[in-house]
């Protein structure tokens, strides 16, 4: 989910101006122009130790978050200052692990909710001595506060997870093809030591794609005839991209519908992907920008071929402890109140808390903005039905962008 470091990582000046050197887009920083404020989405619940993974806003008029906490606890309440009640929907803590970056960590609604009322869920389990992520399908009553329908959990897919970190975690549906994104991470194990994110037998380092509304028979879900590898017999049909470190956090812009993924980095970079059906976004063998060195992760001059991969749309370079060491992904901003961030996306840093809006003018030129540094340890970000941004944290609460 995130990389804490614990000690200052120390880019050299040469090895940053050959990052520059190899940059494939200009890069505009601005400084801030917008004015940017935070306040608690919830003063009156108590939500010091909670640790927020996912936050959703319910689709169905009733102006409800949906939050999942790392621990396993999946609740919603009313988006208002004025809350005072949180209710649980359903409680995973004597099923779920949370050590590390396992736990709770995806949620998302079916695009027919209102008829259906079906969440879908992202979580790992332990059976034996493996480790499991399992997505699943429950149903909601149509109540005010809802509840889970007993007996309602139907397990779809299923993926072996041989440490308890790079997980992945999101899930989301596609905008336009209605089918389920899921990102997981390479596995775990410093710079992914069995390659799996260019394994394409492995449905690890990718972003996923399946049907899960038509079905195979006897199946849970389906191949969309669109993935890259549908119909062979040698990879992982479900496989819609790859060579993906650990993307945390994934979004789709609602009206552009591009796929938007902040992929965290090892020691050097982290990175904002445009992620694209086939294509490599070359971890192991790239950094970001940067051929990736297994043997000395801060040499950022190592030459590889790197003809097939695509580059990432940005990166922010681990200089020091104030540049940030683990990207959050957002959301592509679409609200109200600050037109001066339209189209732009919002993301953040775990880490340090700051808070950026990336921009892309079409024509090759970058511009990212910071936009407010906090001091929260920022995990996940949210919309609400008017377009507008919020964000979760460690332990910290949950805010408005304002």
């Amino acid at each position: 989910m995130y990389y804490h470091p614990t000690r200052s990582v120390q880019i050299v000046l040469s090895g940053l101006l050959s990052t520059l050197l190899l940059l494939t887009t200009v890069v505009q920083l601005q400084s801030q122009s917008v004015k940017v404020s935070v306040t608690p989405t919830f003063p009156d619940l108590p939500l010091n130790n909670a640790r927020i993974t996912k936050m959703q806003f319910a689709p169905d008029g009733s102006n409800r978050w949906f939050i999942c906490e790392q621990n396993g606890v999946l609740w919603t309440a009313k988006n208002s200052v004025a809350t005072t009640r949180a209710d649980t929907l359903f409680d995973f803590r004597q099923k779920i692990i949370s050590t590390d970056e396992a736990g709770l960590l995806g949620l998302a609604f079916d695009p027919d909710f209102l008829t259906n009322r079906f969440i879908y869920l992202n979580y790992i389990v332990q059976r034996n001595d493996s480790l499991w992520t399992l997505i699943t399908r429950l149903t909601l009553t149509a109540t005010d506060p809802p509840e889970v329908l007993p007996s309602s959990e139907q397990v779809l897919f299923e993926i072996y997870q041989p440490y308890p970190t790079h997980n992945g975690g999101e899930i989301a549906f596609g905008p336009r093809d209605e089918y389920l994104y899921i990102s997981t991470g390479d596995g775990g194990g410093f710079g992914d030591p069995f390659n799996r994110a260019q394994d394409l037998r492995s449905p690890l380092g990718k972003i996923l794609c399946i049907d899960v509304k038509n079905p195979d028979p006897g199946r849970t879900y389906s191949i969309p005839k669109t993935n890259p590898f549908a119909g062979n017999s040698h990879y992982r049909e479900e496989i819609y991209a790859w060579g993906l470190r650990n993307p945390w956090r994934f979004s789709f812009d609602k009206e552009t519908g591009k796929l938007w993924a902040g992929d965290v980095g090892q020691n050097a970079s982290e990175e904002i992907n445009i992620i694209e059906r086939g294509g490599n976004y070359g971890w192991r063998v790239m950094e970001g920008f940067h051929c990736f060195d297994r043997d000395d992760a801060l040499n950022l001059t190592k030459v590889c071929d790197s003809t097939s991969l695509i580059a990432p749309l940005y990166e922010y370079l681990h200089v020091d402890l104030s540049s940030g060491y683990s990207v959050t992904g957002g959301y592509t901003y679409h609200g109200q109140q600050f037109p001066e961030l339209g189209g732009l996306y919002v993301y953040g840093d775990l880490s340090t808390g700051q808070i950026w809006g990336l921009g892309d003018d079409g024509n090759g030129t970058i511009t990212n903005i910071e936009l407010i540094d906090t001091d929260h340890l920022i995990t996940t970000f949210g919309v609400d039905d008017k377009g507008e941004i919020y964000y979760g944290t460690l332990g910290q609460g949950i805010y408005k962008l304002q």
